[in-house]
């Protein structure tokens, strides 16, 4: 598993466009009261995020409509956005490259309920179009 928990603005992450497609990627963004949980998304040639506040209900799920999850068309420049706009939140992107990798972030995260049906789906079809036999 990769963890990016450096400004992707300075130091530049070890992976690539294509891993939108290969790749499970995961934004923590923790503060005080929350702890929002998200996965990147490609949809119509732009990058977003989805995910919930895992404190509070991991039953309503959304698509972040932040400042900073608008019109990306690369994974780096919605990690730089996020990077520059959650400046009072620790904030850490992990790269889930395999199904141990998966199982750590499910139970890191104690993922539950819709949102932990709706990972293991999206890790699913993200398997399923790289040829990995489920």
């Amino acid at each position: 598993m990769i963890i990016i928990n450096k400004d992707p603005a300075q130091v530049i992450p070890d992976i690539c466009e294509q891993d939108i497609n290969r790749k499970l990627i995961i934004s923590s963004v923790n503060s005080s009261g929350c702890h929002f949980v998200s996965y990147l998304l490609k949809e119509d040639n732009l990058i977003y995020e989805r995910g919930c506040d895992i404190k509070r209900s991991q039953n309503y799920i959304c698509e972040w409509q932040d400042s900073f999850n608008r019109n990306n068309k690369s994974i780096i420049e919605l990690m730089i956005k996020e990077w520059r706009d959650q400046t009072e939140c620790r904030l850490k992107y992990f790269v889930v490259e395999n199904n141990k990798d998966f199982d750590y972030i499910l139970n890191m995260f104690n993922v539950q309920n819709d949102f932990k049906n709706e990972l293991i789906a999206t890790w699913n079809q993200i398997q399923k179009n790289n040829g990995v036999i489920l």
